[in-house]
């Protein structure tokens, strides 16, 4: 994260940072033989220092796109996804 902070402060970028996983698991394996996961469906945003004091709600897997595609300022417009921006 420091470096991040370094590039935003000396380059004028704009980070987000996305913290996520993929499914659920047992111990060091990937799914298992029951219903119960493991590792929960959710996602983050860790960092958005554009949205500074902006509550943001926990999302869903789906929502991923559509908000990582917002930040970035690619339209959604036509497209038949899932999820929406969290923000």
């Amino acid at each position: 994260m420091t470096q991040i902070y370094l590039r935003e402060t000396q380059f004028n970028e704009e980070w987000m940072v996305v913290l996520t996983t993929d499914h659920g698991g047992q111990g060091t394996r990937h799914g298992g033989q029951d219903n119960i996961t493991e590792t929960p469906y959710v996602w983050y945003a860790v960092r958005t220092p554009n949205l500074i004091g902006t509550m943001i709600p926990q999302g869903e897997t789906v929502d991923l796109l559509p908000t990582m595609m917002k930040w970035l300022g690619i339209s959604t417009n036509g497209m038949s996804l899932d999820g929406t921006a969290i923000y």
